[in-house]
Parts: C-alpha cells; structure tokens; sequence
C-alpha cells in the first residue's frame, strides 16, 4: 500500500475497498490502514489540490463507507455492464466541495469542477 512516484512527481495510489479497517481525519488528510498495521495510505489531502482548496468535511470517511456501499449496491444491480467491470471511487472537489466521484476503470477520470 505505499505510494510509488514516477519521474515528474505525481503518485497515484489503489487501495481496495475490502482491505480498508481504520479511517481517520487527521491534519487535513483522509487517512486509511489496516488495524494492526504501520502502514497508513492518504486517500484525500487538502494540500495535494492547491492552497486554497476546501477543508475536508469532518465525515469525510463515513461519506466513503456510503460512496463503497452505493458502488456495490450499484454493481451488483448493474444491467448495461456485462462485464461487471470494477468501480473506482476517487476524492474530488466539485462545486468547490469534496465528494466522492465513482467511475469505471475504462472511463476517463472525472475533472474537477
């Protein structure tokens, strides 16, 4: 679960819902680990968007537990995917407010707004 950086500075990390069991809001960051484990991965952190993006809202995490619940729920109940492609949730800020964005791995990654 730790973060690789290529050449030019931006990361990317892939965390599986599955292996998710402590979250936490600590300094501006969304925090997720497995309960007894060092091992801590960021999901949302103000400060990767910019000096001036939002606060992260305080259940910012429970908002996660929901947004895994409907992409399952969502999936599950899938009738235009017949190959039951996987669903990304991503942190994102839209309308100047973070949420929780779901999109398909074979879909372009949602734009900021």
């Amino acid at each position: 679960m730790k973060d690789k950086v290529p050449a030019g500075g931006s990361r990317s990390t892939l965390v599986r819902a599955d292996a998710i069991s402590y979250l936490s809001i600590r300094n501006k960051q969304l925090r997720a680990s497995e309960l007894g484990s060092d091992e801590v991965v960021v999901l949302a952190d103000s400060d990767d968007v910019g000096f001036d993006a939002p606060k992260l809202p305080d259940d910012f995490h429970t908002d996660l537990l929901f947004a895994v619940a409907m992409a399952r729920r969502d999936l599950r109940d899938a009738t235009d995917d017949g190959d039951e492609e996987d669903r990304i949730l991503l942190a994102h800020i839209d309308d100047g407010a973070w949420v929780w964005k779901m999109f398909r791995p074979s879909e372009p990654i949602p734009e900021p707004r």
